[in-house]
């Protein structure tokens, strides 16, 4: 047993030291020229701060990053870093698991989590100009992510996972103003908090929940599917459309563009939150509603087995580009710390 440990240790060790070379050095060519590293996961000088990234959003000419810390970062025209402020900062590195902005960029939902390796804890609101952080939902809701109300900031959809995990779990509206919350759909899937992340997004016009539904449970592997649910026709669709499993790719992140005829997936594989996994991700974006896919060329790996794992893929505002984090996938079955990528001209 301590040798196993001892291997594992330098399974991580040595991964963490790969993955934070740069794009940009010489022998780097597998890498895709539309990707710009923002941020080094390990510390290039770009930043002030050294930390593996979760997500970020991206509003105006600014990118709100997660890590244990909340980040805004401002950019140039070319992608290079202008301002780089903390807002929160928590001693507990790998609490934070979610991030997700209104649309002027000044509140943000945040997720705590219990765990360090899914995201399941208590619901923020943080006010930007104020600094305030506000407890919306506590940890015994389990909740996993949220998204603001189009056009409502005192609405807010959220899913979670209940306590104990499937009591009453599913998607809600809750309501700021008489701090309450109405059921949208009961949904679990088979994974439960194992998922890692419920990410769902609401249509553009606030009538249809979009759903990354795992369907591999503790036992069996298998590729997510794609549900869209109408809550105001009561009608679920399950999409026609298939994600490649690959090894281990059993989690669907989701996100609809501004008019909702577009749809950003990343299909991720099992320990996306951890050190340790056994694949690499897909990014790429489906059309409504002729389905026809466009794979990504997201790797940021520049060794020749040219794998890396993506994650939380969001729309820049003119939506020519994404930002999303990335980590070498050095050894089947570890990766190192992620840093933080645009991808440019996605169209």
């Amino acid at each position: 047993m301590d040798k196993l440990y001892i291997w594992i240790s330098l399974f991580i060790i040595l991964s963490s030291l790969i993955c934070c070379s740069n794009p940009g050095d010489a022998g780097d060519i597998h890498i895709n020229s539309n990707i710009v590293k923002v941020v080094d996961c390990c510390g290039d000088g770009s930043s002030n701060y050294v930390y593996s990234y979760i997500m970020a959003v991206w509003r105006e000419n600014k990118l709100f990053g997660l890590t244990g810390l909340f980040q805004m970062i401002a950019l140039d025209n070319n992608y290079k870093i202008i301002a780089d402020t903390i807002y929160v900062d928590d001693k507990y590195v790998k609490s934070w698991t979610f991030i997700e902005a209104n649309s002027t960029g000044d509140r943000f939902l945040l997720v705590k989590s219990n765990y360090s390796d899914v995201s399941s804890g208590s619901l923020y609101e943080l006010i930007l100009h104020s600094g305030e952080l506000v407890l919306l939902r506590d940890s015994t809701y389990n909740v996993s992510s949220a998204v603001y109300w189009h056009g409502d900031e005192n609405r807010i959809v959220y899913y979670r996972y209940g306590e104990p995990i499937g009591d009453r779990a599913g998607y809600y509206i809750y309501d700021k103003i008489t701090q309450s919350d109405s059921l949208i759909f009961s949904y679990i899937s088979p994974s439960g908090p194992g998922e890692m992340i419920n990410g769902f997004d609401l249509h553009p016009n606030n009538n249809v929940l979009l759903i990354g539904a795992v369907q591999a449970s503790q036992l069996v592997g298998a590729p997510p599917k794609l549900i869209q649910y109408n809550f105001t026709k009561n009608i679920r669709d399950t999409v026609d459309f298939d994600f490649n499993y690959s090894f281990a790719r059993i989690g669907l992140w989701v996100r609809y563009n501004s008019n909702g005829t577009k749809i950003l997936y990343c299909n991720y594989p099992s320990g996306i939150y951890s050190y340790t996994t056994n694949d690499d991700s897909e990014i790429g974006i489906i059309e409504l509603p002729t389905l026809y896919r466009k794979r990504l060329d997201v790797n940021t790996n520049p060794s020749d087995t040219k794998r890396s794992v993506q994650f939380a893929p969001n729309w820049s505002p003119d939506e020519q580009a994404i930002v999303y984090t990335s980590g070498n996938l050095t050894i089947e079955g570890a990766h190192g710390k992620s840093s933080l990528y645009v991808l440019k001209n996605i169209n």
